[in-house]
C-alpha cells in the first residue's frame, strides 16, 4: 500500500520512522491493510495539526491535541483509536532507540460506554434467512452466507477469505483466519454445513462460476457473479 506523506505542511518532519513503523505493522505484526491505513492517517493528522518533530512531542502536546479533537465533536471511539495509533508509534520509536521516553505513558484515553448487544428474536432470524431467493444461484449463495453468519458468528472479512480447503464437512468445522492472520477452528451446525456442501456442489457454481475463475479465485468458497472471490465491499 502507498504510505507517502504528501502534505506540504509536513515537510519539516522526518517520516522515515513512520514508514518503518508501518512496514513493521504490516509485515511483522500482520496488521490488515485497513489497520495500517488508519495508523498512517492518524499519525499524519497528528503531526499536521501539532507541527512538532518527534522529539518535541510531550504529554502536554498530546493532551492539547486530544482537547482539540474533543472540541471538534469527534466521538470517544475515534479519540481512542487515534490515541492508540500514536501510542503504538511512539512505543516503536522508543524500542528503536529514537526516543528515550514515550510521551503517552501518562496519558489515559477516554473510557468507552459499554453497549449492550441487541439480539434478534427467533422470528426475526427466520425472516432474515428466508429473504434470499434460493431458486437462483446467487440467492442460494446468499442463504448459505446467512446460515454461516448465524451458525458461527463469522466476521465478514473472515467469511470472504474462506477457501474450499478450510471447510471440513465430515467434522463440521471451518478453519478461519482472523485478525493478525491467526487461525482458529469454528464449529458449523448441521444445517449450515448442508447449505455449504450443497452450495459448493451447485451446478451453476461448477459451470459458470468456476469456468472464469483464476487459479487464486478458484480456491475461494464464495464467488461473485463473475467468478471472482467476494470482497468485504461486494
Amino acid at each position: 500500500m502507498k504510505t507517502e506523506f504528501g502534505d506540504p505542511g509536513l515537510k519539516e518532519v522526518d517520516f522515515g520512522p513512520v514508514h518503518s513503523f508501518l512496514q513493521e505493522m504490516s509485515l511483522v505484526k500482520n496488521a490488515s491493510e485497513h489497520t495500517v491505513r488508519n495508523y498512517k492517517l492518524d499519525i499524519e493528522h497528528f503531526f499536521h495539526q501539532m507541527k512538532l518533530s518527534f522529539h518535541e512531542v510531550d504529554k502536554y502536546g498530546i493532551r492539547s491535541y486530544l482537547l482539540q479533537l474533543s472540541q471538534r465533536g469527534l466521538s470517544k471511539r475515534t479519540l481512542v483509536r487515534r490515541l492508540s495509533s500514536l501510542r503504538s508509534f511512539f512505543k516503536f520509536l522508543c524500542k528503536r532507540g529514537l526516543l528515550e521516553k514515550n510521551p503517552l505513558e501518562e496519558i489515559a484515553g477516554p473510557k468507552l460506554d459499554k453497549k449492550i448487544p441487541c439480539s434478534l428474536t427467533y422470528r426475526e432470524i427466520e425472516h432474515l434467512l428466508s429473504q434470499p431467493e434460493t431458486q437462483t444461484f446467487l440467492g442460494f449463495r446468499d442463504r448459505c452466507i446467512l446460515e454461516l453468519f448465524y451458525s458461527s458468528a463469522l466476521r465478514i472479512s473472515e467469511l470472504v477469505s474462506l477457501n474450499r480447503e478450510d471447510f471440513d464437512p465430515q467434522h463440521l468445522h471451518l478453519r478461519v483466519r482472523g485478525k493478525g492472520k491467526k487461525e482458529r477452528l469454528l464449529p458449523v451446525t448441521k444445517t449450515a454445513g448442508k447449505w455449504l456442501t450443497d452450495y459448493l456442489d451447485h451446478p451453476e457454481r461448477q459451470s459458470d462460476g468456476e469456468r472464469h475463475c483464476s487459479e487464486v479465485d478458484r480456491k475461494a468458497i464464495f464467488l461473485n457473479r463473475w467468478g471472482r472471490r467476494l470482497t468485504v465491499r461486494s
